[in-house]
């Protein structure tokens, strides 16, 4: 029985195309339970968040993805924090979440923001963010 109300774990990802190791950190919080309920959902979607930021991170290596899976809701999604405040890119788990729709919904973030749909540009990263801070932390339409 897990009675911490946060878990954290990390993993290295392995290098891609000759890329540095990317360290991946999961964070699971226990929402909702008593300390003497044992979270049946926890490590499915720790899976599930971990697989997306997978593909994610192959397609768009170093930037600073958030992804959650919460199965009780029914929803994963995905985000850049530091550019989207509170706004996420939601998929449905009623729905098969492919590859492909990960890559674009990630992609789809990028290009709002209009950083290259390629490994983090720090340059662009910059410019990004200075466009959230403006728009007062609104996506770009």
């Amino acid at each position: 029985m897990q009675t911490d109300p946060v878990i954290l774990q990390r993993a290295l990802l392995d290098r891609s195309h000759g890329q540095h190791n990317v360290e991946l950190q999961t964070r699971y919080e226990r929402k909702g339970l008593s300390p003497e309920e044992e979270d049946k959902r926890a490590a499915w979607d720790l899976m599930v968040a971990k697989a997306i930021t997978r593909v994610l991170l192959a397609h768009y290596r170093g930037h600073f993805w958030a992804v959650e899976c919460d199965s009780a809701q029914g929803i994963a999604w995905i985000s850049i924090p530091l550019l989207l405040g509170d706004w996420k890119y939601v998929f449905h788990l009623s729905e098969d979440i492919t590859p492909a729709m990960i890559v674009r919904a990630g992609g789809e973030i990028l290009e709002r923001f209009k950083i290259p749909r390629s490994s983090l540009d720090v340059a662009s990263f910059i410019a990004a963010k200075k466009l959230a801070v403006r728009n007062g932390g609104t996506p770009p339409a």
